[in-house]
């Protein structure tokens, strides 16, 4: 695989989703319909694993549940990886490499929203280290979906 892995596997709660991915990857990727609390899959078998853009999806206590799962599955010296806006993501001002700022800017019910089913960088690592979790960091990476030439 490009990145390095000798191989991946993908679930996703959704077989839309996992049959969108089979049409972008192929058979690069090992695909399944699994909820990522639970996903059947064999545990210690992993070197890496990769929650994108879930966990703002579940209540705290499913947080949990997926992040107890992750251990589960990760061999020994292996790392989690979340990548999810939080709610200090949702609440930085406009700019113009954050047009969402703008949004929530004029529209603050919107940010109300937002910010109800984001979880904060602490609640995200405490129950990390509630399941057992250790040595935590957090890297802030911008994601860039698409540039504008003026407001």
């Amino acid at each position: 695989m490009a990145a390095g892995a000798r191989s991946v596997v993908g679930i996703d709660a959704s077989a839309a989703m996992i049959e969108a991915a089979r049409e972008v990857y192929g058979a690069d990727i090992r695909f399944f319909v699994a909820d990522a609390r639970a996903a059947g899959l064999p545990g210690n078998a992993y070197d890496v694993v990769f929650s994108r853009a879930v966990i703002h999806h579940m209540r705290l206590d499913e947080v949990t549940e997926l992040f107890r799962e992750a251990y589960r599955l990760l061999r020994p010296g292996g790392a989690v990886v979340i990548q999810d806006r939080t709610v200090e993501d949702v609440l930085l001002p406009g700019a113009p490499d954050h047009i969402r700022g703008y949004f929530f800017e004029m529209y603050p019910r919107l940010c109300d929203v937002e910010v109800c089913r984001r979880h904060g960088v602490s609640e995200v690592s405490a129950a990390l280290e509630a399941v057992g979790f250790e040595r935590l960091s957090t890297e802030r990476l911008w994601e860039i979906r698409r540039e504008y030439g003026d407001f």
